[in-house]
């Protein structure tokens, strides 16, 4: 990750907090509305995703910061790691991803992190396999 990428993502991370679940981060923002979380963010086509040797939460509220900037607000997801073991803590992920619909970056993340989602009506829940 170049020192400009981590800079705009350090800022990012204290622009947006995270919250701990289970020993890991996860996004607290809310969404716009009950159903927003499955349909709206399978929709959203991302135009570019890259990170290089981000955490995973790192690498989820850029994924976060993402979808809000090309949903234009209409979709904001919530994340939630579950991972009481502390399995995925050290995991590093290395993406650079173009023109791809925002669930199928997410399923990039999750295989190479050794995790698997489910997208809730509130919430994209991501725990080891």
């Amino acid at each position: 990750m170049t020192c400009i990428t981590r800079l705009c993502l350090l800022a990012v991370v204290l622009v947006f907090p995270l919250r701990l679940e289970g020993g890991v981060a996860g996004s607290a923002a809310p969404t716009a509305s009950a159903g927003n979380s499955g349909a709206a963010f399978a929709e959203v086509l991302l135009p570019a995703y890259e990170v290089d040797g981000a955490t995973l939460a790192e690498s989820l509220e850029l994924l976060r910061v993402s979808v809000e900037k090309h949903s234009k607000d209409k979709c904001s997801p919530n994340f939630v790691v579950q991972d009481p073991q502390g399995r995925l803590r050290g995991v590093r992920i290395t993406l650079r991803l173009k023109h791809l619909p925002a669930r199928v970056v997410l399923q990039y993340l999750c295989d190479q992190a050794g995790a698997r989602h489910r997208i809730d009506e509130h919430a994209v829940v991501v725990m080891p396999r």
